[in-house]
């Protein structure tokens, strides 16, 4: 119901802009003939720039998102090159790795402090993208913490590869739901 109004309002609006032909102005409608109250039509100034921030925060987020996919699939590989490898470079990996969780963090601040309105609820891709955030946060703090461990103790290794790959997965998977 409250979608017709708008569409009449819309249509009362597009009319209004067109050129007077010495129409009656006891004919002309307003918003309250329509049923919309004062109270419905007034806007919220602090409601407005609640949401023009957390739109620029959002695209912040976004952007550096996508930044960090290059370190941390670099981080990824060089983890993949040096399992293979005879003399391992671990203070690259490490480096990108550092590099990675920081710019991993930044981005998550991003989202976590942007301002969100009263009564906002996170649906379809979003709240698909959320989920999958929980579950890449849990692997960003696990995978480093795994790593550490395995420099002391290799049997570990397998472990810190299993959640660097569900870290890897996770991540790009949350892109992809809000891109596609």
């Amino acid at each position: 119901m409250k979608g017709l109004r708008v569409a009449l309002a819309g249509a009362l609006w597009v009319l209004g802009t067109l050129p007077s032909y010495g129409g009656d102005a006891r004919l002309a409608l307003s918003l309250d003939d329509l049923g919309f109250s004062k109270e419905e039509t007034r806007s919220d100034p602090q409601l407005q720039k609640d949401l023009e921030v957390r739109s620029d925060m959002l695209r912040i987020h976004q952007t550096l998102g996508l930044i960090n996919c290059v370190p941390m699939v670099a981080t990824y590989t060089m983890g993949l090159i040096n399992a293979g490898a005879a003399d391992p470079d671990t203070d690259l990996h490490m480096g990108l790795g550092l590099t990675t969780a920081t710019l991993y963090a930044t981005t998550a601040c991003f989202s976590v402090f942007a301002p969100k309105p009263k009564g906002l609820k996170s649906k379809g891709n979003s709240e698909l993208h959320q989920v999958l955030a929980v579950v890449h946060g849990a692997f960003m703090i696990a995978t480093p913490i795994l790593g550490g461990l395995a420099r002391q103790e290799e049997s570990l290794e397998t472990l810190h590869l299993a959640s660097a790959t569900g870290l890897v997965t996770s991540y790009l998977t949350a892109m992809a739901v809000m891109t596609f």
